[in-house]
């Protein structure tokens, strides 16, 4: 059975993201050079957090020891343990007839990437493996950023189609929906997606992916040049008349109530 235009065994793996994409297909390939273009791919999310915390790249280490053509693909900028292949904004991974985009946005770390899975191959919508960067109405903290470099950022993503799955590097959706609905508290949208997250909860079925189109209708740091959100939280028009500057500081002020809120 296909969903959304995907066969299904693709879907399977967009759905595990690219670390497990990585392992399934490992087990196929008979060709050496297509076992190590792969296990390059299992890697392709690596990156370094602030103080070098191992949520993500833990792992290097021991698969590198493990396999010694590893390949560990990420940001020369993050300092990422045992990376072998540097990438920067707009480079691409291919793994046969699969293309794995990068996309530099920074902000959570300097060097943050993103992944585009290009749908078209399979006539089904693309998958953004979005990271620390974007979740399920929500985004990540600005570590070493500013709020521009963040909304920059952000923006990047946007630009993207609203059929794009997305797949976060963390799944809050539902503390950061209880967070959107304070912020924005007549949201229909939201409203629909809670309830729909709620039942999956108690169905312990996932909650991944959304869309970008659905991420633009209800996730508040996807909302600030919304009109609602300015009048409610905003600084106000800046007096150069410069908007992205009003939206940073918005999304800002987002991220510092939305801490004060997961606290709670």
């Amino acid at each position: 059975m296909a969903w959304r235009g995907w066969p299904a065994q693709w879907l399977w793996v967009a759905g595990c993201g690219l670390l497990f994409l990585g392992l399934v297909l490992l087990l196929g390939p008979r060709s050496c050079r297509a076992r190590r273009t792969l296990r390059g791919l299992l890697m392709a999310r690596s990156r370094r957090l602030l103080f070098r915390i191992g949520d993500h790249s833990g792992g290097n280490r021991d698969l590198s020891r493990r396999h010694q053509d590893c390949r560990v693909y990420g940001s020369p900028e993050d300092g990422i343990p045992y990376l072998t292949h540097p990438l920067c904004h707009q480079d691409v991974v291919s793994v046969g007839r699969l293309q794995i985009r990068a996309l530099a946005t920074p902000g959570h770390t300097q060097g943050h990437l993103v992944y585009l899975l290009d749908g078209e191959p399979y006539k089904g919508p693309s998958c953004l493996f979005s990271g620390d960067l974007l979740f399920l109405s929500g985004c990540g903290r600005t570590f070493e950023g500013t709020a521009e470099t963040m909304l920059s950022s952000l923006d990047t993503v946007l630009g993207l189609g609203d059929d794009t799955l997305l797949w976060p590097g963390h799944e809050y959706a539902e503390e950061n929906l209880g967070f959107a609905g304070v912020v924005e508290p007549e949201n229909l949208a939201r409203e629909r997606k809670m309830q729909w997250v709620q039942r999956q909860r108690m169905e312990r079925k996932s909650t991944c992916p959304s869309t970008l189109g659905e991420e633009r209708s209800y996730n508040p740091f996807l909302r600030t040049h919304c009109l609602v959100l300015q009048e409610a939280l905003g600084p106000g028009p800046d007096p150069a008349g410069d908007d992205g500057y009003s939206r940073a500081q918005l999304l800002e002020k987002l991220r510092r109530l939305k801490d004060v809120h997961k606290s709670k």
